[in-house]
């Protein structure tokens, strides 16, 4: 499955390697038969950062469109002037304008999307795991699913 992804990707025969590696160490430290898939740290933080760089880069044309109209008082919105504006932006620098300053928000984004679903996972899973005693089994599942996203936001933000 790993060589016909790469092949499809153009991707070498060092990356296919690599992959098949990290995929046979990833299984080797995960029990078999438990009924449950464990997801590592690095996976979570992964998985937080990755969903964070793809919504803020659907919506960052968007972004950008407020964000003018925020620092421009004096254009008054309204959705054909959004419109009007969304095309001239296009016209003028291309699709690329609409995600001009896209890095730096990304800069922002990512880490503290991945610190924010790790440490929402962490908590909820050490939540939710009565056979080991978990930190918050009290709790119903909807306490502790909010007290694990206050933490996760709010570790996210330190």
């Amino acid at each position: 499955i790993l060589s016909q992804a790469f092949a499809g990707l153009g991707g070498g025969r060092v990356c296919m390697e690599a992959a098949e590696r990290t995929a046979q160490a990833s299984s080797q430290q995960r029990p078999s038969g438990s009924g449950k898939t464990i997801v590592t740290p690095v996976e979570s933080f992964i998985v937080g950062a990755s969903a964070g760089a793809v919504a803020k880069t659907v919506t960052a044309p968007i972004d950008r469109i407020r964000l003018i109209y925020q620092v421009s008082p004096s254009v008054p919105y309204n959705l054909r002037s959004a419109w009007d504006l969304t095309a001239d932006i296009a016209g003028r620098a291309g699709a690329d304008g609409l995600w001009r300053g896209h890095v730096a928000t990304l800069w922002r984004v990512v880490p503290f999307a991945g610190v924010q679903f790790f440490t929402y996972h962490t908590v909820r899973q050490a939540a939710v795991d009565v056979e080991s005693g978990g930190v918050f089994t009290s709790l119903s599942p909807a306490t502790s699913a909010a007290v694990a996203g206050a933490l996760g936001s709010t570790t996210a933000t330190l």
